[in-house]
């Protein structure tokens, strides 16, 4: 099972990924959760953070929401 990533707007595609693969680059900061991944049964490209397979991944990343004390 093939996946393929692109960084967001480039035509360069990166394949023969599995989804770990996939995972693996997300978290050491090979490809950000807005670059594109299409997986062995997708048709179109999908932002990382939007794949049903690498949403809780992609959002794991993210820092929590910052609350900002004014006092």
């Amino acid at each position: 099972m093939s996946w393929k990533v692109r960084h967001a707007g480039s035509p360069r595609v990166v394949e023969g990924l599995s989804l770990a693969q996939v995972v693996e680059g997300l978290e050491g900061a090979r490809w950000d959760p807005t670059d594109e991944v299409r997986g062995p049964d997708d048709t179109e490209w999908v932002l990382i953070e939007q794949h049903p397979q690498l949403e809780e991944a992609a959002a794991a990343l993210e820092p929590p929401p910052r609350h900002d004390e004014d006092e």
